[in-house]
């Protein structure tokens, strides 16, 4: 009886494209799937330790396989793959356990001194849960131990961005259409800058971002940007995050706005 899906769960997909009458609505993924981590907390205030845990010790490919169904791509950059201005930093983050270990052992967290800390991740995604138990496992590998918290979404809002007490979590929820339409989440000179890197150099690229009116310009300042914070590990990003919609082939003058917004002005049911 149901005509129209509004937001499908991964797990759900395949089975949907294949049930007669039914239409999956997707495009490039908006949103980027992040382990979000706020710089300023004591595990992360060494580059070392972000370098290993956000870089080299996350299998991307193995996130992108398993628990988000081969549905997207491995991603390591602030801007999503739908974005206009995306610039893949994949690369520069290869996995690599060993190279972690080492990293971890120079900042002091070997067998004696394991690094510990915790992901608190909201019960809003299903495919949450599976992305937490292959990270938490990556990171068992290197030596870090991290606990698992699921919270219901009002709770995981205030702890992230009230209270900035989270350690680690998994964020899809802004889609990016650039680098600035996300960036009141980095910039020092807001309020709202949850992710606490407080980085004169990148709010200063930023400024010069918002400085210009020339599109060109503002690529090569975002493309700086984001290789900036892949290159100081301040936003662990794992894939890109596609977003679904289904419909019953009744359903008429469907646009599918990729996650901004739900338009149903113009839809209508030929029945």
């Amino acid at each position: 009886e149901t005509d129209v899906f509004f937001v499908v769960p991964m797990g759900l997909v395949s089975t949907l494209q294949a049930t007669k009458g039914v239409v999956v609505h997707t495009g490039a993924a908006a949103t980027t799937l992040v382990a979000s981590i706020q710089n300023h907390r004591p595990a992360w205030k060494d580059i070392r330790v972000r370098k290993a845990i956000g870089c080299y010790g996350i299998d991307r490919k193995l996130i992108v396989s398993n628990a988000l169904r081969g549905l997207t791509v491995p991603w390591n950059s602030f801007a999503a793959p739908g974005a206009k201005d995306p610039i893949d930093l994949t690369a520069m983050c290869p996995y690599d356990p060993e190279k972690a270990k080492t990293l971890l052992a120079e900042a002091g967290h070997g067998p004696s001194n394991p690094l510990k800390f915790s992901m608190t991740i909201s019960n809003i995604d299903p495919s949450f849960i599976d992305v937490a138990q292959i990270l938490k496992t990556s990171f068992a590998k290197i030596g870090a131990q991290m606990d698992i918290q699921i919270v219901d979404n009002a709770t995981w809002s205030r702890l992230n961005s009230r209270m900035r007490a989270l350690d680690m979590s998994l964020m899809n929820f802004v889609p990016t259409l650039d680098v600035n339409s996300n960036s009141h989440t980095f910039y020092s000179k807001t309020a709202l800058a949850y992710y606490e890197m407080n980085d004169s150099k990148l709010d200063a690229m930023l400024e010069r971002w918002r400085s210009t009116v020339d599109p060109e310009e503002q690529i090569g300042i975002s493309h700086q940007i984001q290789r900036h914070i892949a290159e100081m590990a301040y936003y662990p990003a794992l894939a890109g995050s596609p977003f679904f919609q289904a419909t019953r082939d009744r359903v008429k003058g469907w646009k599918f706005m990729n996650k901004l917004v739900f338009d149903l002005k113009d839809v209508w049911l030929d029945r």
